[in-house]
Protein backbone atom coordinates (compact mmCIF):
# COMPACT_ATOMS: atom_id res chain seq x y z
CA UNK A 1 0.00 0.00 0.00
CA UNK A 2 2.95 2.25 0.23
CA UNK A 3 3.68 2.93 -2.98
CA UNK A 4 -0.63 4.23 -3.90
CA UNK A 5 0.52 6.81 -0.97
CA UNK A 6 3.08 7.69 -3.01
CA UNK A 7 1.01 8.06 -6.27
CA UNK A 8 -1.43 9.62 -4.21
CA UNK A 9 0.88 12.73 -3.02
CA UNK A 10 2.54 12.40 -6.58
CA UNK A 11 -1.57 13.03 -7.73
CA UNK A 12 -2.23 15.96 -4.79
CA UNK A 13 0.70 17.79 -5.78
CA UNK A 14 0.52 17.68 -9.44
CA UNK A 15 -3.56 18.42 -9.26
CA UNK A 16 -2.91 21.06 -6.69
CA UNK A 17 0.48 22.46 -9.06
CA UNK A 18 -2.11 22.85 -12.00
CA UNK A 19 -5.66 23.85 -9.96
CA UNK A 20 -3.52 26.57 -7.99
CA UNK A 21 -0.66 27.17 -11.19
CA UNK A 22 1.89 27.33 -8.07
CA UNK A 23 5.26 25.06 -8.66
CA UNK A 24 5.86 21.60 -7.77
CA UNK A 25 8.12 22.47 -4.73
CA UNK A 26 5.13 24.88 -3.27
CA UNK A 27 2.44 22.27 -3.27
CA UNK A 28 4.40 19.04 -2.39
CA UNK A 29 4.81 19.99 1.19
CA UNK A 30 1.07 20.66 1.31
CA UNK A 31 0.44 17.14 0.15
CA UNK A 32 3.21 15.33 2.31
CA UNK A 33 1.62 16.78 5.47
CA UNK A 34 -1.00 13.64 4.95
CA UNK A 35 1.09 11.16 4.07
CA UNK A 36 3.28 9.05 5.99
CA UNK A 37 5.74 7.27 3.43
CA UNK A 38 9.17 6.04 3.92
CA UNK A 39 11.92 7.45 2.09
CA UNK A 40 11.44 5.10 -1.12
CA UNK A 41 8.47 6.05 -1.63
CA UNK A 42 8.71 9.38 -1.19
CA UNK A 43 11.59 9.25 -3.90
CA UNK A 44 8.83 7.33 -6.51
CA UNK A 45 6.42 9.92 -5.73
CA UNK A 46 9.34 12.42 -6.30
CA UNK A 47 10.24 10.40 -9.03
CA UNK A 48 6.42 10.95 -10.69
CA UNK A 49 6.44 14.77 -9.99
CA UNK A 50 9.33 15.25 -11.77
CA UNK A 51 8.64 12.84 -14.82
CA UNK A 52 5.32 14.53 -15.58
CA UNK A 53 6.44 17.66 -15.08
CA UNK A 54 9.29 17.41 -17.58
CA UNK A 55 7.61 15.17 -20.17
CA UNK A 56 4.45 16.95 -20.04
CA UNK A 57 4.04 18.03 -23.51
CA UNK A 58 4.68 13.88 -24.72
CA UNK A 59 2.39 12.42 -22.33
CA UNK A 60 -0.33 15.07 -23.42
CA UNK A 61 0.20 14.28 -27.10
CA UNK A 62 -0.27 10.59 -26.39
CA UNK A 63 -3.08 11.73 -24.06
CA UNK A 64 -4.84 13.39 -26.83
CA UNK A 65 -3.91 10.41 -29.02
CA UNK A 66 -5.61 8.05 -27.17
CA UNK A 67 -8.58 9.97 -26.23
CA UNK A 68 -10.58 9.65 -29.07
CA UNK A 69 -13.18 11.89 -29.24
CA UNK A 70 -12.06 13.91 -26.45
CA UNK A 71 -10.09 17.16 -26.28
CA UNK A 72 -7.92 17.95 -23.57
CA UNK A 73 -9.78 20.81 -22.25
CA UNK A 74 -12.78 18.01 -22.25
CA UNK A 75 -11.11 16.10 -19.55
CA UNK A 76 -11.76 17.08 -16.09
CA UNK A 77 -7.86 18.21 -14.41
CA UNK A 78 -8.18 15.39 -11.53
CA UNK A 79 -8.57 12.47 -14.32
CA UNK A 80 -5.90 14.12 -16.85
CA UNK A 81 -3.50 13.93 -14.12
CA UNK A 82 -4.48 10.59 -13.10
CA UNK A 83 -4.06 9.91 -16.75
CA UNK A 84 -0.67 11.59 -17.29
CA UNK A 85 1.03 10.08 -14.48
CA UNK A 86 -0.10 6.46 -15.24
CA UNK A 87 1.46 7.04 -19.06
CA UNK A 88 4.72 8.47 -16.91
CA UNK A 89 4.90 5.08 -15.34
CA UNK A 90 3.92 3.36 -18.52
CA UNK A 91 6.22 4.88 -21.02
CA UNK A 92 9.51 5.74 -18.70
CA UNK A 93 9.42 3.63 -16.06
CA UNK A 94 10.92 0.26 -16.10
CA UNK A 95 10.59 -1.30 -12.70
CA UNK A 96 6.60 -0.95 -12.31
CA UNK A 97 4.66 -3.61 -14.14
CA UNK A 98 1.98 -2.69 -16.67
CA UNK A 99 -1.32 -4.18 -14.62
CA UNK A 100 0.26 -2.74 -11.40
CA UNK A 101 -0.05 0.83 -13.40
CA UNK A 102 -3.31 0.30 -14.82
CA UNK A 103 -4.62 -0.98 -11.34
CA UNK A 104 -3.37 1.63 -9.52
CA UNK A 105 -4.89 4.60 -11.87
CA UNK A 106 -8.02 2.84 -11.61
CA UNK A 107 -8.16 2.67 -8.11
CA UNK A 108 -7.38 6.09 -7.22
CA UNK A 109 -9.63 7.71 -9.75
CA UNK A 110 -12.16 5.19 -7.50
CA UNK A 111 -11.13 7.61 -4.11
CA UNK A 112 -10.80 10.78 -6.00
CA UNK A 113 -13.34 10.88 -8.61
CA UNK A 114 -16.36 8.51 -9.61
CA UNK A 115 -16.66 4.89 -11.05
CA UNK A 116 -16.98 6.59 -14.79
CA UNK A 117 -14.26 8.24 -14.31
CA UNK A 118 -12.24 4.92 -13.75
CA UNK A 119 -13.84 3.45 -16.70
CA UNK A 120 -12.99 5.96 -18.53
CA UNK A 121 -9.15 5.96 -17.60
CA UNK A 122 -9.12 2.13 -17.43
CA UNK A 123 -9.84 2.61 -21.74
CA UNK A 124 -7.80 4.95 -22.41
CA UNK A 125 -4.71 3.15 -20.72
CA UNK A 126 -5.90 -0.33 -22.44
CA UNK A 127 -5.57 1.48 -25.87
CA UNK A 128 -1.94 2.79 -25.19
CA UNK A 129 -1.10 -0.54 -23.63
CA UNK A 130 -2.69 -2.26 -27.08
CA UNK A 131 -0.90 0.18 -29.43
CA UNK A 132 2.48 -0.22 -26.73
CA UNK A 133 2.21 -3.74 -27.47
CA UNK A 134 1.79 -3.78 -30.97
CA UNK A 135 5.34 -0.90 -31.44
CA UNK A 136 7.08 -3.44 -29.59
CA UNK A 137 7.69 -0.98 -26.52
CA UNK A 138 7.85 -1.82 -22.83
CA UNK A 139 4.75 -3.72 -21.78
CA UNK A 140 5.37 -6.22 -18.76
CA UNK A 141 2.51 -8.56 -17.58
CA UNK A 142 4.12 -8.91 -14.13
CA UNK A 143 1.76 -7.85 -11.66
CA UNK A 144 4.02 -7.68 -8.43
CA UNK A 145 4.56 -3.91 -7.59
CA UNK A 146 7.90 -3.30 -5.10
CA UNK A 147 6.61 -1.80 -2.42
Amino acid sequence: MSRRIARETALKTLFQQEFQEISADQAMPLSLEEAEMTENDFLFAKNIIAGVIEHRPQLDSTLNEFAVDWKMDRIARLERTILRMALFELMFLNDVPVGVTVNEAIEIAKIYSTQEASKFINGILGNVIQHMKFMGKKVTTNDSDSR
